[in-house]
């Protein structure tokens, strides 16, 4: 098993915009080497989208985040914004 890397994961999303308490980000597919998704996060709404297909066709009905969502709440958090 590898050993976790959170630089690794820092390096894969890129906060894109912030417009009003919404953040904007994008991410790198983890099984598609081309594929990128664009995970969206409120935090003065607390709701949060994504554009992958785990998100779109399963994860939204339960309001589970995607890992997409997780890596940008990640990065929020480290910055203090949640």
């Amino acid at each position: 098993m590898a050993k976790y890397d959170p630089y690794a994961i820092r390096r894969c999303v890129r906060q894109t915009v912030e417009i009003e308490g919404t953040h904007g980000f994008v991410t790198k597919s983890f099984t598609k080497s081309e594929g990128e998704y664009h995970p969206v996060i409120g935090t003065e709404s607390g709701q949060w989208e994504c554009d992958c297909p785990d998100w779109m066709y399963r994860k939204r009905r339960t309001g589970e985040p995607c890992k997409h969502i997780r890596r940008a709440l990640a990065q929020l958090a480290r910055k203090g914004l949640l």
